[in-house]
């Protein structure tokens, strides 16, 4: 039978975690949002042979009494605790507070219509906090028209965190009968301190000023980058111009001071706090064959940030001096309690 006709048919409607994030895992590309590849999950439209069980369906039955079970008050330990599928770690998922059910995961399944922010939490505090929630709010009233209590998005990750003091979450705000928000814990995670390698590829986000569910385009160039050795993708408009990478943005050193790329791009919550801290950057153009000329190039994302040391085949210098002074600007941005 098919994979998702195998969920339903165990868990019907009843809370499981989830299965959307499940059925999209098979990947090697590591970003905040998805896993490492998992050993035999069957793809959607892929059959499995009558009478047999492979691994997918013998872990699923492992699982089955505890993602099934209903909710009692709290959520099940199906949804607090990382479920191991395969070579997959579930995170712990809740949409409006509660464990997730089939029927409430239907919406950001199939309509991929939605906006997202990603933070890292430490000691049950966040760089950034206030950013993090007006740009939900900013988005959610472009796309839904309507605006997002900020004290219901900080309730809903206070919830999801239950004792845990470190964790990366992912908001997600959808809409099917009413506007949802879905929150997932994972592991804490931190930027590579090895230089990054860039693969450029021509392609801008759509709608770039909003963090948004539609990422097909960057997560399959980036897969396309993994595959050839590198990092991330580096995205270029027509013009050659640098944008942004697949999953952060790119911050350049001139030897004199800071530059943000001024192609449309995604105004990112790290780079934001670098502008607030007082790293002084201007923007202005900047094309690919530009970058080896700089005296430093990073990435910044909700990991932090990392210095960049290769785009295609050109080598980019790594200055350690710039390096710290970046470092010791982002360290001094204060922790904002949840």
């Amino acid at each position: 039978m098919l994979f998702p006709q195998l969920v339903a048919q165990r868990c019907g409607a009843r809370p499981i975690t989830v299965i959307a994030e499940e059925l999209h895992a098979e990947s090697t590309y590591h970003d905040p949002f998805w896993s490492s590849r998992p050993s035999a999950i069957p793809q959607p439209g892929e059959e499995l042979q009558a009478g047999t069980k492979d691994s997918s369906e013998a872990a699923l039955d492992a699982h089955t009494a505890g993602a099934c079970r209903p909710s009692r008050g709290r959520a099940t330990d199906a949804s607090q605790s990382p479920i191991k599928y395969g070579k997959i770690v579930l995170p712990r998922t809740e949409i409006d507070g509660r464990p997730p059910e089939i029927d409430k995961l239907l919406a950001p399944a199939l309509i991929n219509y939605g906006h997202v922010t990603v933070m890292q939490v430490r000691g049950r505090s966040v760089r950034g906090l206030d950013l993090h929630l007006s740009r939900l709010d900013a988005a959610n009233r472009e796309l839904f028209h309507e605006p997002l209590d900020p004290d219901r998005v900080r309730g809903y990750i206070r919830h999801i965190l239950a004792d845990d003091v470190d964790a990366t979450i992912r908001v997600t705000v959808f809409r099917d009968t009413t506007v949802s928000v879905m929150v997932t814990a994972r592991p804490p995670a931190d930027a590579a301190t090895r230089p990054q390698g860039l693969k450029s590829v021509v392609y801008q986000r759509p709608v770039p000023h909003i963090k948004h569910t539609g990422t097909f385009g960057q997560l399959h160039y980036g897969h396309l980058a993994v595959d050839d050795g590198f990092d991330d993708a580096l995205l270029l408009t027509t013009f050659d111009h640098v944008a942004e990478a697949g999953i952060a943005n790119i911050l350049c050193h001139d030897g004199t001071a800071f530059v943000w790329p001024d192609a449309p791009a995604l105004p990112g919550i790290t780079m934001r706090l670098l502008d607030r801290a007082g790293l002084s950057a201007r923007q202005r153009t900047i094309r690919r064959t530009d970058l080896p000329s700089f005296a430093a190039v990073f990435v910044t994302n909700s990991r932090g940030i990392s210095p960049v040391g290769r785009v295609d085949d050109i080598e980019i210098p790594v200055d350690p001096e710039i390096t710290r002074q970046v470092l010791t600007l982002y360290d001094s941005v204060p922790w904002d309690p949840i």
